[in-house]
């Protein structure tokens, strides 16, 4: 997708000047600071381009900033971060009043009223968009999926996005391993998974003649754990990098003795590029020291801290989330509780109570005078599956407009998908404000290619918790799994009307926002 504007909304404290002439910015947050450190890195700041990026600091109130003093200070009065940029192209702006409805880190498209939120999602749309080589834009991984997929789903994305900012965030005095870097250092010592493994063997020197020799697949797994995830440099090394720094500088020595790995990684594999992009932007007296020391990768140096006590010391970081290592760590609804449930409706004559006020009057939606790009047909689905989905469609336009849904009101369809529901209510409905929110960007591209024609639409690639802004009337379509019940939660605290239809519900489990008993 073309663009012509890119606005980047960070965050900053409104009780610190924004930036001086010398390209001072003062007060800005963890994730605010991280995105300027992944582009400058990536030369996006300081380099022409056909793409044109406006970066627009939004002053927030009671927001939690970067520590910059970490454990054993008390009574700082720098709670947030400041960096200098030097001959950056893009333009910098400050606006004291203007909100956005995702959370930050966010990015706008205005020619499109497109919004991309959260840290991992604005910096993949970012790299993915501008004009880059074919190595840089590398940094996406294997078919540019790298932390692509939201928290709840992924491990490395809630690593990046969750684990490690809490560390940062919340010092303490050290006595164990913090849990999140035990973690890290367990997962850095393990082999490698890469795709095509057996292809980037034949580019290494391994004997895979010699009887005697180690299986090739073992050794070359074994040994070439160089970066967070595997051999090649991705965008999550790039952000882990600016957190680990912070980390290493403020606590003692002790920590980096303690995963070794992780500081291997650290300095050797991230190099002397890395250190010198921070320092280049970082306001600190002081750099960190770029040189191992005395850092033992055996683990046999003296002064170590201890690991938590139920850490599992053989576990890749993918293992070490359990809901990834067991099907016993999910809920899967069982027929004998649906049974008992219907038995109970049966018994207290409550069966046919629940069934008149749920049987709706449906609305047939006359298909043939729907525009081609909002039917169900413009979605890309199979023939076998439209008239299933157009049934699908009418039963919750019905139950939508059985709302009431005033002039001006928002809907916002979460987990829209390829836009199949928002779209056609925003068709039936133009009095409404339409919000498509969902985190594949893929499928949300899809959805704004069919909405060419639509005025009342507002698109947020962002994960469901990302998203900050009020509605009136929530909707969901086969929100897959704990989505559904996430949609209910986020209807329920705004106070909002909610339509949703469940699917997967048999597989929920918990995750950073909601537990199950």
């Amino acid at each position: 997708m073309n663009v012509d504007e890119m606005v980047l909304y960070l965050e900053k404290s409104s009780s610190n000047p924004v930036t001086d002439e010398d390209g001072t910015f003062k007060g800005l947050s963890l994730n605010s600071f991280i995105c300027l450190y992944v582009l400058e890195y990536l030369g996006i700041l300081t380099k022409s381009s056909n793409r044109c990026l406006k970066i627009c600091f939004l002053h927030t109130k009671n927001q939690r900033q970067l520590k910059t003093e970490f454990a054993g200070t008390k009574d700082s009065s720098k709670d947030s971060y400041d960096i200098k940029l030097s001959n950056y192209k893009c333009k910098i702006v400050v606006d004291t009043k203007k909100s956005v409805c995702v959370a930050l880190p966010a990015l706008h498209t205005p020619q499109n009223n497109y919004y991309v939120g959260g840290l991992c999602a604005v910096l993949r749309y970012i790299i993915s968009e501008w004009d880059l080589s074919k190595e840089l834009k590398g940094i996406l991984g294997h078919n540019s999926g790298n932390l692509s997929s939201p928290a709840e789903v992924s491990t490395w994305t809630r690593f990046v996005e969750i684990d490690l900012p809490s560390v940062v965030l919340s010092p303490v005095d050290l006595i164990d391993v913090p849990q999140h870097l035990a973690r890290f250092e367990i997962h850095m010592k393990q082999p490698i998974k890469v795709h095509n493994i057996r292809k980037r063997i034949k580019s290494v020197d391994i004997n895979t003649k010699d009887d005697d020799a180690e299986d090739p697949i073992i050794e070359y797994a074994r040994n070439n754990h160089k970066y967070c995830e595997g051999p090649d440099l991705l965008l999550s090394d790039l952000i882990v990098y600016p957190m680990m720094y912070l980390i290493f500088d403020e606590y003692p020595m002790s920590l980096a003795n303690s995963i070794p790995t992780v500081h291997h990684w650290f300095i050797k594999s991230m190099g002397r590029y890395a250190t010198l992009m921070f320092n280049k932007i970082f306001l600190s007296p002081d750099a960190i020291q770029t040189e191992i020391g005395n850092i033992s990768l055996d683990g046999s140096s003296t002064n170590l801290l201890k690991f938590p006590q139920d850490m599992d010391l053989n576990a890749s970081f993918y293992k070490s989330d359990s809901k990834q290592s067991t099907s016993n760590a999910r809920v899967y609804t069982k027929q004998s509780d649906i049974d008992n449930v219907l038995a109970i409706l049966e018994n207290g004559k409550l069966r046919e109570k629940v069934l008149q006020k749920t049987i709706l009057n449906l609305e047939p939606i006359d298909w043939s005078s729907v525009p081609e790009e909002i039917h169900p047909k413009g979605g890309g689905l199979p023939p076998h599956r439209i008239e299933k989905k157009c049934q699908q469609l009418e039963c919750l336009y019905t139950a939508v407009k059985g709302l009431h849904p005033k002039k001006g009101d928002i809907i916002v369809d979460f987990c829209c998908g390829a836009g199949h529901l928002a779209l056609v209510l925003a068709h039936f409905l133009p009095q409404c404000e339409i919000y498509l929110v969902e985190n594949k960007a893929e499928s949300i591209r899809r959805a704004k290619d069919r909405a060419q024609n639509l005025k009342n639409v507002t698109f947020f690639q962002c994960n469901m918790d990302y998203f900050k802004g009020g509605f009136n009337i929530g909707v969901s379509l086969h929100a897959c799994g704990v989505a559904t019940d996430l949609v209910i939660s986020r209807c329920l605290s705004e106070k909002a009307k909610f339509v949703s239809c469940p699917c997967c519900y048999g597989s929920v489990s918990d995750n950073h926002i909601l537990e199950y008993p």
